[in-house]
């Protein structure tokens, strides 16, 4: 069957988005779908997703918005892209006076434009091969990889049009006129996708609310064991205990404040030598980090690694001892996986997460509990803080007993994970509704 699959973040775009996508894609042509793809142009390249691309010959790289291609997040940021003080003052007092005047924070209007401006030139290239295809994948976000697939569906109704969602369409960010058009969207999407699929449970929970007879199915995102060809093993630091944290901390939403409070606790206890304890941050937020630190005096213990690309990043959480996951689960917002859970499962590594908001017993939780991959705290259950508190004084008793770290995963549980797997799922979705 031919297959047009639509992802405005694709390989090697160094971006989880893109993992998901492109492993789809690779693992689908090897069942004997032939997959062509229509994506954005990459910013930074992922060397693992590179690799991925000798198998995916149809490849379509469609430009936006240039402007928000190449400087938007410069813009916004004010990172250094102007050396004149003058220049970047002026530049701060406008983004100061659209963040007060706007409904909405600039980044969002440029995301939206940069996207109908992808969906008309993706228009162009494919006018002519609309009913080539038998099936069409479209992967949000962002918005425009679902406004190409409806144009798409309503042009040939026949196509086999599947919505896939890595996050609801409808977010906190969204205000006003933006907001009301993102719910049309999603209506539109769910009504005329003749199947969606979705990351977690508690998105399909919540998409299911906005259309009840849309026929929805979980296909998790996942790992790839062709990955671990890019890893090199390095002999573990024996006179340290490694923490890696990989990834966004959202402003603050993700907290690792708990984590600081713990290892202080312990440190007065006599229980673990914090000199003996390193923290790697890889990222663009180390001052949110730092910030969580510093009310324990903990701040010394990090170590800023940057943005790395995610193969660097994926040898740096390889040669740690402990992983560090945050997220947060709370009445509204539920099923939030983050995508560098699944890296960890491929690595094996024993995770330690932290999860905020007062909504007990996450989906995260109950990955980790069953996968047997490391331990949870929750702020909505009181208990598990000393719970993780005895785990991490245990960690660090094993390390400096025997100088390795390790984590008995659940084999079984873990294989359903591999995106080797993950696709055969979709394959049998497909071949179970395509009449």
């Amino acid at each position: 069957m031919k297959v047009l699959l639509i992802s405005y973040f694709f390989a090697p775009q160094n971006t989880i988005a893109a993992v998901r996508t492109t492993k789809i894609a690779k693992y689908l042509i090897r069942l004997g779908y032939d997959v062509e793809v229509v994506c954005g142009p990459p910013t930074f390249i992922d060397p693992i997703l590179k690799s991925d691309l000798k198998e995916i010959k149809k490849l379509n790289v469609v430009h936006g918005l240039k402007m928000y291609e190449k400087k938007s997040k410069e813009f916004i940021n004010n990172n250094n892209v102007y050396k004149n003080s003058i220049l970047k003052k002026i530049l701060r007092k406008i983004k100061s006076i659209l963040y007060k005047v706007l409904p909405n924070p600039p980044p969002v209007y440029l995301a939206f434009l940069n996207s109908l401006i992808w969906v008309y030139n993706a228009r162009k290239i494919l006018t002519n091969k609309i009913f080539y295809y038998d099936i069409i994948i479209s992967s949000y976000g962002p918005i425009g990889s679902h406004i190409l697939g409806l144009y798409l569906k309503l042009r040939h109704k026949k196509i086999f049009w599947i919505a896939d969602y890595r996050d609801p369409m409808i977010d906190d960010k969204q205000k006003s006129t933006i907001r009301f058009i993102y719910s049309i969207y999603q209506y539109l999407s769910l009504k005329y996708a003749d199947i969606s699929l979705c990351v977690s449970k508690g998105l399909k929970e919540e998409l299911a609310s906005l259309q009840a007879n849309a026929k929805l199915y979980i296909i998790t995102n996942g790992y790839d064991n062709e990955d671990m060809s890019f890893l090199n093993q390095e002999q573990l630091n024996k006179n340290k205990l490694i923490f890696s944290y990989a990834g966004s901390m959202y402003a603050g939403k993700r907290d690792l404040s708990p984590l600081f409070s713990i290892l202080n606790e312990l440190a007065i206890e006599k229980k673990i030598d914090i000199k003996l304890i390193k923290i790697l941050y890889m990222g663009n937020e180390f001052s949110t980090i730092k910030e969580m630190a510093k009310p324990y005096e903990l701040d010394e213990i990090l170590v800023d690694l940057g943005f790395v690309s995610r193969d660097k990043a994926l040898n740096i959480l390889n040669n740690s001892d402990v992983l560090l996951l945050a997220s947060w689960n709370t009445k509204k917002s539920q099923g939030i996986l983050t995508g560098k859970i699944y890296e960890m499962i491929l690595l094996k590594k024993p995770i330690l997460a932290f999860i905020n908001g007062y909504a007990k017993n996450s989906e995260l939780k109950e990955i980790i509990v069953k996968l047997n991959g490391g331990f949870v705290y929750e702020e909505g259950d009181k208990d598990s803080y000393n719970s993780i508190k005895d785990k991490i004084a245990s960690l660090y008793k094993q390390k400096f007993e025997s100088f390795f770290i390790s984590q008995e995963y659940n084999m079984e549980f873990r294989a359903k994970y591999d995106y080797k797997n993950i696709v055969k799922t979709l394959n049998n979705i497909i071949h179970d509704n395509k009449k």
